[in-house]
């Protein structure tokens, strides 16, 4: 089990940040900072597909965790066409499955 799920899972506190600049050294100077993990701005930020992959490969770089947060809930969208992307997607079904079981 990752590092990462390993905190998520203890309830550790994280710190993290919302990566939106669309640019692969936006991502490696905020994977410097000391973050824990970084979220991918998707939904409100234009980002192609590709940039997104190469985000999330500068943060794997670092050995920072990245998630992405997908615009909408159209599966076609938000279904990453590489691993690493793949990886990284955090998807709103999960979010709300999450959220049931916490109350």
């Amino acid at each position: 089990m990752s590092e990462f799920r390993q905190k998520c899972i203890g309830r550790t506190n994280l710190v993290g940040s919302f990566a939106a600049i669309p640019h692969p050294v936006a991502v490696e100077v905020m994977a410097q900072s000391g973050l824990d993990f970084l979220c991918i701005d998707w939904e409100h930020a234009q980002i192609s597909r590709d940039t997104i992959e190469t985000m999330v490969r500068a943060a794997d770089v670092h050995r920072v965790p990245a998630m992405v947060r997908v615009p909408g809930h159209a599966p076609k969208r938000s279904r990453p066409h590489s691993t690493a992307a793949r990886r990284a997607c955090l998807c709103r079904a999960f979010r709300r499955r999450h959220r049931r079981k916490q109350r």
